[in-house]
């Protein structure tokens, strides 16, 4: 690999949900929030999505860096 201006270039794989965080947030949304519910407006959806985020601070894997 050459280098530019100090950089590296790096493969990473088309999908790679494990070297991006944000993926297991979204996961953790779905399976704990979002299974088995629906919404029934947009204002329900936004209830829902913040209540979540609200509890994420309490699920140790998505703090634990």
């Amino acid at each position: 690999m050459s280098s530019w201006h100090y950089l590296k270039p790096c493969y990473l794989p088309e999908y790679s949900p494990d070297l991006n965080p944000i993926e297991g947030i979204w996961r953790v949304l779905k399976d704990r929030f979002l299974t088995n519910w629906m919404a029934k407006t947009s204002g329900q959806l936004i209830e829902r999505i913040c209540l979540a985020i609200r509890s994420f601070a309490s699920i140790e894997h998505l703090t634990v860096h």
